[in-house]
């Protein structure tokens, strides 16, 4: 996993909003706010799909 990865794995181990994700990692990292987004929404389905995480509603 590489420094995003490891810094929304961190975040999500609390309720956290993908809003919430994405603005974290846009300070931390120079990355848009779309693309941010729509990569961690990636992550996030790639890591429900392993069984690491799932979503509330």
């Amino acid at each position: 996993m590489n420094e995003v990865g490891t810094l929304v794995w961190e975040m999500i181990q609390q309720p956290k909003t993908l809003d919430e994700v994405s603005q974290k990692v846009v300070s931390e990292y120079d990355v848009a706010y779309e693309r941010c987004q729509r990569d961690v929404s990636k992550m996030l389905v790639e890591m429900v799909d392993e069984g690491l995480v799932r979503l509330d509603e």
